[in-house]
């Protein structure tokens, strides 16, 4: 059975790191990407992900536009922010939030809620 694939953009390489070996460890596939212009590319090359894992500030966009990129694919998305209460709350109706920092559990549960339980591959 094909794994849950997720797209996680993440600027900071050791948050990055972290949640992707979190990600793998529960199952996940996961592609790993450190910009806006990357994930843009990603999600525009016919890249098959079933959520997107975003961080909301990154240094050439930001995680609420490539949200809406992945609405338009039918695609989920969960926006991580240390900065939450700076998120304009009408740029954030109808996506799940995440405040950082982040505890795998809760990285987790969050997951699960979204897509379900990772599947085996």
């Amino acid at each position: 059975m094909p794994m849950w694939r997720i797209l996680l953009v993440e600027d900071d390489d050791d948050v990055g790191h972290l949640l992707d070996l979190v990600l793998r460890s529960e199952g996940y596939a996961v592609e790993y990407v450190r910009d806006a212009a990357q994930a843009r590319t990603r999600l525009g090359a016919g890249g098959r992900f079933d959520l997107v894992l975003t961080d909301w500030r990154l240094p050439d966009g930001d995680g609420v536009e490539i949200a809406d990129l992945a609405a338009k694919r039918g695609i989920k998305t969960i926006l991580m922010s240390g900065y939450m209460l700076q998120v304009p709350a009408e740029r954030t109706a109808g996506l799940e939030l995440l405040l950082k920092p982040i505890r795998p559990r809760e990285l987790v549960n969050i997951i699960e809620r979204v897509l379900g339980p990772a599947l085996c591959s």
